[in-house]
């Protein structure tokens, strides 16, 4: 029996060895939490500067889209103008011009020496 009385001491002493479990104070507890609420409103902060981003971003393209089709339009627009037929056309219904007649025609001959 002797020897049932000494191991219960071996796991007492063995309990007393291990240290006790930190205390958690108020102010660490506060700590914690103001770093919480902290974090949250990075999160919060973040999230709304993205939002306005992505909507500047959307604005631009936006735009971007316009003038591609607006360029597009000017390009046919020029392309057209600088046909022979729209010239002439031009020519003829604004200036009141149009080919000479036969007779009107007059060619000039240089002499050379």
């Amino acid at each position: 029996m002797k020897r049932a009385e000494k191991k219960p001491r071996k796991k007492a002493a063995r309990r007393a060895r291990t240290p006790p479990p930190p205390r958690r104070t108020a102010a660490s507890v506060a700590i914690v939490w103001a770093l919480v609420l902290a974090s949250a409103l990075a999160v919060v902060t973040v999230r709304h500067q993205n939002r306005q981003a992505f909507v500047s971003l959307r604005q631009a393209e936006d735009a971007q889209s316009e003038l591609q089709f607006e360029h597009g339009r000017l390009l046919l627009e020029r392309t057209t103008w600088a046909r022979r037929r729209h010239i002439v056309g031009a020519a003829r219904e604004r200036l009141g011009m149009g080919e000479p007649a036969p007779n009107e025609i007059i060619t000039l001959t240089l002499e050379r020496e």
